[in-house]
């Protein structure tokens, strides 16, 4: 049995019936059975039946599944065409189709899922040879059952004569010498013995295939019926679109037809590195896996964000498993996605985008996505997040500043919840990125830069030692330096241990805050400063 999986993989390329006519007649309900004719047959005597091709030319892909749109391309022998695409995903949603023509009217539009027909039963014809084979033999083994008769009653007279001829010649006297002419008698009669014994090995031989082909004519037939109710057990559905439209001459005509289907995902991926002074440059990048039986080929391809609402329904999932396999993990995590649009009951889904804040996330064309193929990148954007630096010093685990940027969503979507490398002066490493939305903002670390020191150099002990009590007590001290050699001003927040022992009193210049064992300062530092 096929892979099932690689059994849903269908062309790019899907077959299109086009039936014209010279009238336009109204189109059938949509719950009716299509028709290739109008209501009104008798004004469309003129009717010419094409097959033509239909393209994948673009795919909206959401949270879970995908809005693919065809192109169609024929021409119609007369004003009114019924045109038929076949071939088409069985787990089609057919109440999303929808159908746009530029150089013509749409008419109507419909689709329906059926079975895929069986071909034509190769069963009777077969029966109908066997009988004409049997027919055949009968008449071939009567023939030959003729000839065996005839052989058996020339045998009984060879017999005869060889038995009349042995016994004439031994009654007479033993002294007598046979003659020529006896002996060459008896040896054509034994010749014409033979030659009767051989034909009729040959005859019952023939007898033998006859039978034998009637036997394997019977068995191939049985082979046969047996492969034709495989082959009806593995029909699938498939998906049909009917499409009728009116134009005003015959011509060329060409629409879009597109539809919806689950089984594709799409996930998002950051690189974060510096731009400038006030910004960091985000690179939004995606990647896309589907499985909805239909290769994309060199097409345009649109990552969207959540609709204001979900139009699949789980059937439509559970059509889908049964071609691919319910434990397969695209169709798992497909499904996941869309069940978390239909189930949170807050105004917020996928990853936190608020209901109605539709649009489009990445775009890019000519990507060849294959249905049940490995993860394709798209493309991707840079997005330049205003964002404000703050640099921290801690004297004196560190010499050099630690980075910190706080960015802002300049987008009016959200940036979804994905992996993200920071690739900062040289330093690079991987964390995920939460939801931001529209506005929000987020702090990443941004690395160490050398640029930014601090230095702590310990004072000699104070002389004037006091004694309160029974406890001595030493004034002791120390100095920070800190440079900015950048070219830019910045915000420092500055912190130092104190040394160990108990600490009673401490004096700073500048005043700072004390946070347990540390003391910490806030200032700015100017443009290629030392303080």
């Amino acid at each position: 049995m096929r892979n099932p999986t690689h059994s849903i993989v269908r062309r790019i390329t899907s077959a299109v019936v086009v039936t014209t006519f010279l009238a336009v007649g109204p189109m059938a309900a949509q719950d009716a059975a299509p028709t290739s004719a109008p209501v009104n047959a008798a004004s469309a005597p003129a009717k010419a039946v094409a097959t033509v091709t239909s393209e994948i030319s673009a795919v909206d892909v959401f949270p879970g599944w995908a809005r693919i749109t065809r192109t169609v391309k024929t021409v119609a022998t007369g004003t009114f065409a019924s045109i038929e695409i076949v071939g088409l995903p069985a787990w089609l949603d057919t109440s999303s189709v929808q159908a746009v023509a530029k150089s013509a009217s749409v008419l109507g539009v419909q689709a329906r899922v059926e079975k895929e027909k069986p071909p034509e039963s190769k069963v009777e014809i077969a029966e109908e040879a066997l009988e004409k084979l049997q027919a055949d033999v009968k008449l071939k083994t009567e023939a030959i059952d003729k000839q065996l008769q005839a052989l058996a009653g020339e045998r009984e007279n060879i017999n005869k004569l060889l038995a009349w001829k042995l016994g004439n010649v031994t009654q007479e006297e033993t002294s007598r010498i046979i003659t020529e002419s006896e002996l060459k008698a008896l040896a054509e009669l034994n010749a014409s013995m033979r030659e009767n014994n051989n034909l009729s090995l040959k005859m019952h031989g023939d007898k033998q295939t006859l039978a034998n082909s009637i036997t394997d004519a019977v068995k191939a037939i049985e082979e046969l019926k047996k492969e034709e109710e495989e082959q009806k057990t593995a029909l699938k559905q498939r998906g049909i679109i009917t499409v009728e439209i009116g134009l005003e001459k015959p011509g060329p005509v060409a629409f879009e037809v597109s539809y919806l289907v689950p089984g594709a995902v799409w996930f998002p991926s950051y690189e974060l590195q510096d731009s400038d002074a006030n910004a960091l440059a985000l690179t939004a990048s995606a990647v896309v896996r589907q499985i909805t039986g239909e290769n994309w080929d060199n097409v345009k391809v649109s990552l969207q964000l959540v609709p204001t609402a979900s139009p699949l329904s789980t059937a439509l999932f559970e059509r889908l498993a049964a071609s691919v396999g319910a434990e397969d993990e695209d169709l798992k995590r497909a499904h996941e996605l869309f069940q978390q649009q239909l189930a949170v009951a807050i105004p917020w889904l996928h990853q936190g985008v608020v209901l109605g804040m539709t649009g489009e996330y990445l775009a890019a064309s000519g990507v060849t996505v294959p249905s049940a193929g490995p993860l394709v990148p798209t493309t991707s954007k840079v997005i330049k997040m205003p964002t404000v630096r703050r640099y921290t010093l801690a004297a004196p685990q560190y010499r050099d500043a630690a980075v910190y940027g706080k960015a802002t969503n300049p987008l009016s979507t959200p940036l979804l919840a994905g992996p993200i490398t920071i690739a900062v002066r040289n330093e690079s490493r991987r964390t995920t990125l939460a939801i931001m939305m529209p506005g929000d903002t987020r702090e990443f670390m941004l690395g160490r830069d050398e640029r930014i020191t601090v230095a702590r150099e310990l004072l000699p002990t104070a002389s004037n030692a006091q004694t309160h009590g029974d406890i001595r007590h030493l004034d002791l001290g120390y100095h920070l330096k800190l440079k900015n050699s950048l070219a830019q001003g910045i915000d420092v927040t500055l912190s130092s241990d104190l040394p160990a022992g108990n600490t009673l009193l401490i004096r700073t210049v500048p005043a700072s805050i004390r946070e347990g064992a540390k003391v910490v300062w806030h200032f700015k530092l100017n443009a290629n400063s030392t303080q």
